[in-house]
């Protein structure tokens, strides 16, 4: 039977934290450990007159990227990458581990080489968010190998995650209304998003 807190989650998310309106081009993202997830939040997209595009990354493809890739292709940034940054008005990352030590055994250097290209391409993400252009949000996603980090069971990390976000409260309750102002300030008034709960993470 499906978690009735994804849905929830997912109506905070599109109404909430990303305020998503007719016409506007949102793009979520996230592992194929947050597929439900990811669903739900194509749905209330969907519902809400907004355009999503979906980017699903399977397990190991991180892996084999920083493994095998050459200097060049680690350097590289596509036009569709670049593009991408410049046309969507809404970003929702999904996080969430099929196993935290997988890059461990990865040379330093080859990491720092990808984030030194990608530089630019972030800080243009950060400045049309600072000039109000588009909404963006990190969230997290209980998995076993994140929950395992936390030394808790499956259970209890499920709880933990979509209890910080006050989703086992009814909307109607002093608490419920709370959750649901958990969303980002206006970009006009901040250089930065703020989080889009108090579980989401503020780092891109």
């Amino acid at each position: 039977m499906a978690d009735p807190r994804i849905e929830k989650l997912a109506r905070v998310l599109a109404h909430y934290s990303l305020r998503l309106k007719k016409g506007q081009l949102v793009r979520i993202r996230g592992s194929s450990l947050a597929a439900a997830h990811i669903a739900a939040v194509y749905k209330e997209a969907l519902a809400a007159g907004a355009f999503p595009t979906v980017r699903v990354d399977p397990e190991g493809l991180e892996e084999i990227y920083y493994r095998t890739a050459t200097d060049e292709q680690l350097r590289f940034i596509s036009d569709l990458d670049r593009l991408e940054v410049e046309k969507v008005e809404a970003d929702l990352r999904f996080l969430g581990s099929f196993n935290t030590r997988a890059l461990t055994r990865v040379p330093p250097g080859r990491m720092a080489l990808r984030r030194e290209a990608m530089r630019d391409l972030s800080r243009r993400f950060m400045e049309r968010a600072g000039q109000g252009q588009l909404n963006w949000c990190l969230t997290q996603v209980p998995t076993q190998a994140d929950a395992q980090e936390a030394e808790m069971s499956l259970a209890e990390y499920e709880e933990f995650v979509y209890t910080a976000g006050h989703l086992d409260r009814d909307d109607r309750s002093p608490r419920g209304r709370r959750s649901r102002a958990l969303r980002p300030e206006s970009p006009r008034s901040s250089s930065r998003s703020k989080p889009c709960a108090s579980w989401a993470r503020t780092q891109i």
